[in-house]
């Protein structure tokens, strides 16, 4: 919702809150001047590094508080796959064996080969069956069914504190992790694990509503299983 005021003057006073929020400038001529390749369409979150590949397609990589996004057709993609759900604070493109290296605050340095994300770029072209904004950079594999949830049921009440919660799921074949996206009317944040079991902090009183995928090979993912409540209590 838009934020504004009037100054005793009567000229109104605008706070930001109504526009745009954009987080990546590009600049072509020494830093004289910047235009905007973000256009609001990145989180609003907080955003700590970026790379360039060095080879063409020459793409364009951020990282942030929401993992690696990769600049695709004057558009943005998630690309962070099986990254653990943490701050990613260094990205660094090798030119020699043409990697993309993310360090994470406090989960280790991984890796990815940006050339693969030109399938992944083809494939989101075509509008897939499922939106996720937290796995816009990965395919729904049609023959992998949604991991099936098993805890906390569903309605569940959790009456503890602090609420660290385990979040747990039939294991999936093949699959190399597993992702979550927590949800309320205010709120989607999201946790991954290798794992059929992901920790989860719930970050406050209320009641939420929860969904998991499988992280599949190749760029893939599963379907998202059907979303369940979950009310923390204290």
């Amino acid at each position: 919702m838009a934020s504004t005021g009037i100054l005793s003057s009567g000229v109104e006073l605008c706070t930001g809150a109504d526009l745009p929020y954009n987080h990546v400038f590009r600049s072509q001529d020494g830093g004289d001047t910047w235009t905007d390749i973000d256009d609001g369409k990145l989180p609003n979150v907080v955003f700590y590094a970026a790379a360039y590949e060095t080879r063409p397609p020459y793409q364009l990589f951020v990282g942030g508080d929401v993992g690696v996004w990769a600049e695709m057709e004057n558009s943005w993609m998630n690309i962070s796959g099986n990254l653990p759900s943490v701050v990613v604070s260094d990205l660094v493109y090798h030119h020699k064996d043409r990697t993309l290296t993310a360090a994470t605050y406090g989960r280790g340095v991984w890796r990815i080969h940006p050339g693969t994300l030109q399938i992944l770029a083809s494939a989101y072209g075509n509008s897939p069956p499922e939106q996720i904004d937290l796995a816009v950079g990965l395919r729904v594999d049609a023959g992998v069914a949604a991991p099936i949830q098993q805890l906390p049921e569903e309605g569940a009440s959790i009456d503890t504190f602090p609420r660290t919660t385990l979040l747990t799921v039939q294991p999936v074949p093949g699959a190399l992790g597993y992702q979550v996206e927590f949800a309320s009317k205010d709120l989607s944040v999201g946790a991954s694990s290798t794992t059929p079991q992901i920790e989860f902090d719930a970050p406050g009183v209320g009641t939420y509503t929860w969904r998991v995928w499988a992280i599949l090979p190749d760029g893939l993912r599963s379907a998202a299983s059907v979303w369940r409540n979950i009310t923390y209590l204290r």
